[in-house]
């Protein structure tokens, strides 16, 4: 069940970004615009205006579907944030409901993360589909400083924290919270324990860069996007004899280093989060 959830969460995630990307094209029409080119968007954001209400279809059908799947076989859905594992009980709809919104608001928001990221280590001038993707799902937060842009996504998990966490005590998801100063610190430490999600970022990017030094992927864009990014993350292991001609073990040693902190980071968040409050 935890396959199916994130194959449907992938799924959502598809048709929020056809939505976004359906609300960026503009009906007014520009100077030098043609009435065909304003009709085409116009028509595209008629064609693409039902994936909202798809997407919310999706997450009240797959919350039923929990519910009588899950009941019957005793599974237990779990939402892992880093620091702590919330587990809902299938035996009650309610549960499975909410299950369902938040697995997929935890996945928009990695989404959100890995997308200002990407807008962080990519040049921003460099004309690309890519970076035009980019862009269209960020919306307001691209027209941000870029160091802002990736604090965003961890201010979000931190405000959805604070708004979820008494329900969460009233249902006796979240037992162990005291008042809303545990609630807040809770939420601290799972905003922060939100950047470690980062790790499968990085290291796709990493091993994707890897392959690409060895083997030759072809001309798209989307290889020159990832070589540029990719070659931004490991700026700081350009020194050593990580790399000498065709010789490159740079993408390694990043991917290993990405996790090796992430396994220390997860480590110490949980540590910080079981001694909670610590005021």
């Amino acid at each position: 069940m935890g396959i199916v959830d994130f194959i449907l969460n992938m799924a959502g995630l598809l048709l929020w970004f056809g939505w976004k990307s359906s609300r960026s094209q503009l009906v007014v029409p520009n100077a030098g615009v043609s009435l065909l080119a304003t009709l085409k968007r116009a028509d595209v954001r008629q064609q693409r205006g039902h994936l909202l209400p798809l997407l919310l279809g999706l997450l009240l059908i797959r919350g039923l579907v929990y519910w009588q799947i899950g009941s019957a076989v005793g599974w237990a859905a779990t939402l892992h944030l880093s620091p702590v594992t919330i587990t809902f009980p299938s035996r009650y709809p309610g549960p499975m409901f909410l299950f369902s919104f938040l697995s997929f608001g935890l996945a928009l928001l990695h989404a959100f993360l890995w997308l200002s990221i990407l807008s962080l280590l990519h040049p921003a001038k460099v004309e690309s589909p890519q970076n035009r993707f980019v862009q269209t799902q960020l919306g307001w937060m691209d027209r941000l400083p870029g160091f802002l842009r990736p604090l965003v996504p961890g201010v979000m998990a931190f405000a959805a924290w604070l708004a979820i966490a008494p329900l969460l005590s009233l249902v006796k998801l979240n037992p162990n919270a005291i008042n809303f100063g545990h609630i807040a610190q809770q939420g601290a430490v799972i905003a922060v324990g939100l950047y470690v999600g980062a790790k499968f970022l990085f290291a796709l990017l990493l091993l994707t860069q890897l392959v690409n030094t060895y083997v030759y992927l072809g001309a798209d864009t989307i290889w020159t996007y990832v070589q540029t990014t990719a070659a931004t993350l490991l700026r700081p292991l350009h020194w050593g004899p990580l790399r000498s001609g065709r010789f490159d073990v740079m993408p390694l040693v990043g991917i290993v280093l990405v996790f090796v902190i992430a396994e220390f980071s997860d480590r110490g968040l949980l540590w910080v989060f079981r001694r909670l409050p610590l005021f």
